[in-house]
């Protein structure tokens, strides 16, 4: 599976990325409402009163990947906001997008989202890991897919998954 491609190529080197992970794959009319309803927020987010530029996308039905271009840096109260609007989508579409101990494993033919606890069993099947920490377009395009050896992935399983 060549994840290097979820991130567009009309996206900046240096654009910023945060990514979420469904704890179910999204049905499709549950895809239509996190699209539109980031196409609608991210046309009046703003930062220090400045528009920031900002797209969000849906390559795998539990994944959003949010980037945020150059430009406009959003920080503080427009992260907070984004923050907000995130917690509405889990409110109105009963989600959990920002768990950070859920792990996205690549397999050659699509990805397993969970937590260490129910990865076990699926682990030996996986390509590696979803590089959901980078924080670039070039850093995942660079390194889509992380080693069983990577100290974070080391540490989010625990000793019992250690190679």
């Amino acid at each position: 599976m060549d994840c290097s491609k979820w991130i567009p190529d009309s996206w900046a080197a240096d654009t910023r990325l945060w990514f979420y992970t469904a704890q179910r794959p999204l049905t499709e009319i549950e895809q239509v409402c996190v699209l539109e309803g980031g196409s609608r927020f991210f046309k009046d987010w703003l930062a220090h009163g400045q528009p920031l530029r900002a797209e969000w996308m849906l390559p795998q039905p539990q994944l959003i990947v949010l980037g945020v271009f150059p430009g406009v840096n959003a920080t503080g109260c427009s992260l907070d906001k984004a923050a907000g609007f995130v917690g509405k989508l889990e409110n109105d579409l009963a989600l959990d997008l920002r768990n950070r101990k859920r792990l996205v494993l690549v397999r050659a033919f699509d990805i397993f989202v969970g937590e260490a606890e129910h990865i076990h069993a699926e682990q030996d099947k996986g390509l590696g890991w979803l590089n959901i920490y980078a924080t670039t377009a070039h850093e995942f395009r660079a390194n889509p897919i992380l080693k069983h050896d990577t100290p974070w992935i080391q540490r989010m399983l625990g000793a019992a998954f250690l190679p």
